[in-house]
């Protein structure tokens, strides 16, 4: 009897169906392929893509990553291979948040504003909270002008800590145009603890602080970071 509650669209896909069937169990397996190809191949194309789009949003979403911490070391392309990691262990990190450390950076302040140049991109693109760099690298970004007063940014322990070894350096000043101001923004780190923990090289003896990206709290966090570095209670 027939199934009278079958829908028209339903009998036509099913009618389409069967004479499909018949026809390829007449045809070569050669036949079948390119008929097969010839007639459906938008439809195998299109699934093809959407199996891909699946998978790569499944990839995506399981490892992107958002940084919310940048580093950078100037002039210098040692520090130690896990440096992002270990700093995003301690800092505790939330699942897909990530450090970005770049090295490597060349800092020439004879050339300041080569609009090119990695470290002055990085810089622009607000892309910069720390910056462990030698003398030439540590005026290079005082000329950019972005630097911030470490009497004003380290915690009240590691500015104690490290209270003599505070660097005043010649900042380009923002405000006015051609004008560039003195102030203690850079931190000497030979031979300390930090520079040693990083594997930074003996001319990397500059640290200084941009806080570009406004992660305050995982600046906090970095400043705890480096204090207990130096009082070896990180090793």
């Amino acid at each position: 009897m027939a199934d009278y509650n079958i829908s028209r669209e339903d009998e036509k896909v099913t009618k389409t169906f069967s004479d499909e069937k018949k026809k390829l169990s007449n045809m070569t397996g050669a036949q079948k392929r390119e008929y097969i190809w010839s007639y459906y191949k938008i439809h195998i194309i299109g699934a093809v893509l959407l199996i891909c789009a699946v998978i790569w949003f499944v990839h995506y979403r399981m490892t992107y990553e958002v940084y919310k911490l940048y580093g950078v070391v100037v002039n210098s392309d040692e520090i130690r291979d896990d440096a992002a990691d270990v700093i995003e262990d301690y800092l505790q990190m939330e699942k897909h948040e990530a450090v970005n450390i770049a090295s490597g950076l060349e800092g020439n302040a004879d050339n300041p504003s080569s609009y090119d140049n990695p470290l002055s991109v990085y810089t622009g693109a607000a892309s910069v909270d720390f910056i462990f760099a030698d003398e030439l690298g540590a005026d290079y970004v005082c000329e950019l002008g972005a630097v911030l007063n470490i009497e004003d940014s380290l915690p009240d322990d590691l500015q104690k800590l490290w209270s003599d070894r505070i660097v005043e350096m010649t900042v380009r000043d923002f405000e006015q145009e051609g004008k560039y101001i003195k102030g203690p923004v850079a931190v000497d780190i030979s031979g300390t603890k930090v520079q040693d923990y990083f594997g930074l090289s003996g001319e990397t003896c500059y640290f200084l602080v941009d806080d570009l990206s406004g992660n305050e709290e995982y600046m906090e966090k970095f400043y705890q970071m480096l204090y207990d570095i130096e009082t070896e209670k990180l090793k």
